[in-house]
């Protein structure tokens, strides 16, 4: 029945007009990325990231919905008639999603190359720091301990674990630094079991209970 003259001519009409609201689609979907970019930029609370998500990660995942928006009607687009697609109107409706690809690529690449230099020079030097930090207080002479784990890394290893799941290459140095997870995660958790308790007995133990204490504390400050 398609190759009946009446039924074409029916079709393209048809097809014409499903190119107009695809195009107005991706004018629509560019419009988006366009405002949704500068509030991601600006940590934006209206930035349209997920919650859950960290920085980084989020704003490859919004992008990679974005592309997915306009990638299914295209490849179903491509499937029709040599006839369509010698068309002016399905020309400019390639170029337009060609365009929108590109922005959003060479966006994901700036956003993964900034990320990639804050690992190579921040990483090396947080690793570095004490685990083990003592803060001035009046409540103690010592002054609380505190857990030195810096949220630099922190934040570095909640983007790795996203980054992976949307299989997206992270740095050598990431990497490696995203084995030892569970290591961390163990290590400072029971360091902050420790220190919670140490800082209790320094804010809440009587000048009267001290000598009692005096020997165990002081053991304790010589390997601090």
């Amino acid at each position: 029945m398609l190759n009946r003259p009446i039924i074409q001519d029916e079709l393209e009409k048809k097809h014409i007009t499903l190119l107009e609201l695809y195009k107005q689609d991706l004018k629509t979907v560019g419009a988006i990325f366009m405002e949704g970019k500068a509030l991601v930029d600006r940590a934006d609370e209206r930035a349209p990231i997920a919650n859950n998500l960290p920085p980084i990660a989020g704003a490859l995942n919004w992008t990679a919905g974005l592309l997915e928006r306009i990638k299914e009607p295209m490849d179903k687009l491509t499937l029709l008639s040599q006839s369509i697609q010698d068309r002016e109107e399905y020309k400019d409706v390639q170029k337009l999603y060609a365009s929108l690809c590109k922005n959003l690529k060479e966006y994901n690449d700036l956003k993964i190359k900034q990320w990639e230099q804050g690992v190579e020079e921040h990483t090396a030097d947080q690793l570095n720091k004490f685990l083990l930090y003592r803060e001035e207080t009046p409540l103690a002479e010592e002054g609380f301990v505190r857990v030195n784990f810096d949220p630099v890394l922190v934040r570095l290893l909640r983007e790795v674990k996203y980054l992976l799941l949307l299989d997206i290459e992270v740095p050598e140095r990431a990497s490696l630094l995203y084995k030892k997870v569970d290591v961390y995660r163990t290590q400072t958790g029971n360091l902050e079991i420790i220190v919670t308790m140490y800082n209790e007995i320094l804010a809440t133990l009587l000048p009267v209970e001290k000598p009692l204490l005096a020997d165990r504390i002081e053991r304790m400050n010589k390997a601090l």
